[in-house]
């Protein structure tokens, strides 16, 4: 039922475009130009509704190239008990599309200074697919590597040593 929603959608989208491209041409150019400047304008026009996801898509690539990257501190291997860190998702200012941020913070329970930290960003796409089109799911970007075991650092022992430290000065 989607698709056949999603096909009378574009075929109502095909037909608008065709129609705006002739109303346009006419209006601006000269009889003898208007079938040349129809048949260029009339890509242009078809693709409006996916400018934001195309430029969108591209800026969320370059973000996810620059930023998703996981940090390891060199003294990573010395930690023996960790905590959690701040990792609030927070949007993302200054991009076409929506993205979210989702920050992974590790630090160390002892000295409370950060040994592990990677980033994620998230987005839902442009106007027509937040509209439905991507079926209410989104697109991610994790680092090459960024779980902590494949780093060689095992975070679930760090953290249960960190909670039984806790726990310990809570008693005290």
């Amino acid at each position: 039922m989607i698709g056949l929603i999603v096909l009378l959608l574009a075929g109502t989208w095909l037909l608008l475009a065709g129609t705006v491209a002739k109303r346009v041409a006419k209006f601006l150019f000269p009889e003898r130009f208007a079938v040349r400047a129809r048949v260029l304008l009339f890509p242009l026009i078809l693709c409006l509704p996916f400018l934001d996801e195309i430029i969108g898509r591209w800026q969320f690539h370059t973000l996810c190239e620059r930023e998703a990257k996981v940090w390891i501190a060199p003294n990573a291997k010395e930690v023996t008990a960790a905590r959690e860190g701040d990792s609030k998702t927070h949007a993302r200012v200054g991009f076409l599309i929506p993205v979210t941020e989702q920050p992974i913070v590790f630090m160390d329970a002892l000295t409370g200074k950060t040994f592990y930290a990677t980033k994620a960003f998230h987005t839902p796409g442009g106007a027509i697919m937040r509209a439905g089109l991507n079926l209410g799911s989104t697109s991610s970007c994790w680092p090459k590597n960024w779980t902590a075991r494949e780093n060689g650092i095992d975070i679930d022992t760090l953290l249960k040593r960190g909670e039984a430290l806790e726990k310990e000065d809570s008693k005290t």
